[in-house]
Order: C-alpha cells, then structure tokens, then sequence
C-alpha cells in the first residue's frame, strides 16, 4: 500500500467528521465495534479489507477516492446488474437467490434440501461417474448448511471462468475469491511455499485465504497478494465484491430506497448462497441449467424482481431483535437444549432461570422444531454446547426464522418487552434441583 497507515487514519476520520457522525454513530451504522473504529483512526489497529468495504459504503466513498487516498488498485468496472430476466446470462445473481429464499430456505418442509440435493446429486455422477448416493448428497448439502461446510468447486473452474461472474455482476463469493487466487498461483507454477517465500505470509494465512477465510485479511496483505500475481486489480476488486456481498451491501444497492449511509442489511442465510452457486456451476459444466431457466418463470421470482424496497427492510432491526433475543438466553441454553438429562450434560449442576426466560425458549423451540433447519439445529447444540463456535449457528437460524415470520418475530417481540434491562443473567446454582424465579 502506497499510503501510510495514519494518512488513511487521519482520511477516514476526517470523513467521518465532515458526516457530522460520532464513532459510536457509525458503529451502529456500520456493525465495526466503537472501540475498533477509534483503534483505526488513530492508527493503532490495522485496517482489514472487511472494514474498509463497510466504512466506503457507510461514509459514502468511491472507487476513485478510495483508490487515491489508499493507494489501492482502482476497483475494476463490471455490468450494471438489470432486472430483465430475459437478459440475465446463465449465472446467479442476488435475484435468483432472493427467490431462492423465499421458495426453498425458509419453508416449513424439506423441499429446499432435496431440490438442492438432487440437482447436485446429478452433476455429480455426470462429472465424476461415481456412485456416490443421493441420501449421502442429501447428508452432506444439510452439513454445508448447519456448519457451513463449503461444497467443493467444479473441476474445470477456470481463473476466466470465475472472473466472469466478476465482470457479469453476478454473485461472487468469498471461496470464489480464494479458489481465483489459487488458481491464478498455480498459473504461476507457484507452490504454497513459493508464494509464501514471496509475499513473507505464512503458509497458514495464505491457506485460509485461498479457502475462502478472510476475516481478518488486511489491506496491505490483499494489495501484496495482487502485485505479486500480476493480477492488476483483479484480485483485489473480487475480494471487494465478495465481501460487499457478505456484508449485505450489493443487497442495500438493489434493495434499499438510497439511503446513503443506511446499515447494510446482512445476508444472514449465507450457507445459501455458497451452494446455489455452487450449483449453478456444477449444472452448468456437467449437467444442465434448465432448472435455473425454469425458476426465472416461477411466480416467486417475479415477486423478487417487483419487490417495493421495504419488502426486504421491513424493521430493518432484526439483528437487535435477535441479540436482545440470544444475549439473555445464551448463560441458560446448554441446559434449555438438555432440560430432561441435565445433570448428565450440565457438569451435574441444574440453573435457575427466569419464567420470562422458560416462556422465551418454549416459544423458540416450539418454532425450530417445526422447521427443518431449525430441528437439524437444536440437534447439533444439545451435543456441541456450551461452545461458542457453535452459539453462531443458533443466531443465524433465529435471524432468519425472525425475517421470514412476522407472526414469530412480533411473539419475540412481546417476550423481550418482558425481559427488565436490568435483570440479571441466570445463574448456576449447585445445590438447586428445581427452577427457581
């Protein structure tokens, strides 16, 4: 990076400023901690590629600032993403996997898990001739899902292939961000080694990035990453589209009514997105895409395209309501999820909860059983709690089962009514056997 790390500092709050924002309003608005955004302005943190692509949208940043004021490489022009679906190529775009939502992945049955299943199941056999099951297929599609396990890439994804969806603006993801740059390694005759002998990044960073691992992925690293594969920009720019994409802003520009600096609004279903993707790429090499083509006619999708904006921000809270949900029960779920054997999975100690709390979780439990998700879910955590890799699978399924029932979400609602901001978390209680209030 040409620029000093306090010369963007002094930059993005001098921005911030000229906004009339405090920090602790473009934390809000931007979902970066307070205490992170002041670490960054006064240079003390180093800025990662995922805040910088929120703090541009947030701040209202363009490709020419943000590239004469980094020194990053200038984003690379793509298509203007249209609505016609008559125009739209044989790729995924935001479209497709809004309706997508809508007609497989938030319904009360199975349908989205063996639609995806069996479509997979197809190209598979046609790719590879093996005789791997559909109820293996099914098995691993739920995996992919609930853990976000990622499915594997075709083997005959080209760098130009996958830089295609780039230019299209159609989807692009974080593991096909990592699997370009691989690809574009192994164009070089470059080894892991070799790459990491150049760039001086360790063999581990260099492979959680190629797998699509990016969380931590500063600015300086991804701009090294691009020079020193000759790649001009194109490294860089589809990382930065992908993270838009995770981050929920390419669904602020398609969706919003223009708010300049209004919170992006997450793509909480991303386990989604990887597989249709996915998909669409297997089909398209070794199967066929009538399926998409036949989808683009279905009502649902119209439904998308001639969507009002507040049809996708309607109480664009949810992922307050889902905190102010989970923050609460989390001390108390490791025995909500094993109330019946509790002593076996609970280190032999019972906890007193809240009524208010019991009432929470019946009401919870009762919505992701009946969801197919949501059953698959509750299953994982009474084996995998407490451990808070797996608290994230539970909010992610609450945000979504939140989204898509209004009649839920206003339930959930009324509970957190109840709940005093200054009630105490439950507790442990080793000599109790009986729920106390």
């Amino acid at each position: 990076m040409k620029k000093d790390i306090d010369s963007i500092a002094n930059w993005l709050r001098g921005k911030r400023e000229n906004l009339g924002l405090g920090t602790d309003d473009l934390s809000k608005i931007c979902r970066i901690d307070q205490s992170h955004i002041s670490r960054i302005e006064t240079g003390k943190l180093g800025l990662t590629l995922n805040a910088l692509v929120n703090l541009c949208w947030v701040l209202g940043i363009d490709n020419d600032e943000l590239a004469k004021e980094t020194g990053t490489p200038r984003l690379i022009e793509h298509k203007a993403i249209i609505k016609n679906k008559e125009m739209l190529s044989d790729k995924i775009f935001i479209y497709d996997l809004e309706a997508a939502y809508r007609k497989y992945y938030a319904r009360q049955d199975d349908t989205f898990f063996q639609f995806i299943a069996q479509k997979f199941h197809q190209a598979y056999k046609s790719a590879s001739k093996s005789t791997i099951s559909y109820e293996f297929m099914e098995k691993r599609v739920r995996q992919a899902v609930v853990y976000g396990l990622a499915m594997p890439a075709p083997t005959r994804t080209t760098p130009d292939f996958l830089w295609d969806y780039y230019v299209e603006n159609a989807v692009v993801t974080l593991s096909d961000t990592g699997l370009y740059l691989r690809l574009l390694r192994e164009a070089k005759k470059l080894t892991i080694d070799d790459f990491s002998e150049k760039t001086h990044m360790a063999k581990s960073i260099l492979s959680r990035i190629e797998q699509g691992q990016t969380e931590r992925l500063g600015v300086k690293e991804i701009n090294l990453l691009d020079d020193e594969l000759g790649a001009e920009g194109r490294v860089f720019s589809m990382f930065w589209q992908a993270i838009e994409f995770k981050q929920g802003i390419c669904r602020n520009r398609f969706f919003s009514s223009g708010q300049e600096r209004q919170k992006p609004y997450v793509w909480s279903a991303y386990p989604l997105v990887d597989i249709f993707v996915k998909l669409a790429r297997w089909t398209e090499q070794y199967s066929s895409l009538e399926w998409l083509h036949e989808f683009r006619n279905e009502a649902v999708y119209h439904q998308v395209i001639n969507s009002e904006p507040i049809d996708y921000f309607d109480g664009n809270n949810l992922e307050e309501l889902s905190k102010m949900i989970f923050d609460p029960l989390k001390p108390a779920l490791p025995y909500l999820l094993n109330a019946d054997d509790a002593v076996d999975n609970v280190f032999e100690r019972e906890m007193a909860i809240f009524t208010v709390l019991q009432e929470l979780w019946q009401c919870i439990e009762g919505k992701f059983s009946k969801h197919p998700l949501g059953k698959y879910v509750l299953e994982v955590l009474k084996v995998r709690l407490p451990n808070d890799d797996y608290y994230g699978t539970f909010k992610f399924a609450l945000q979504e089962m939140i989204r898509d029932d209004a009649a839920f979400r206003a339930s959930l609602t009324e509970f957190v009514k109840k709940i005093p901001a200054d009630q105490p978390a439950p507790v442990w209680k080793p000599d109790s056997t009986n729920w106390e209030n």
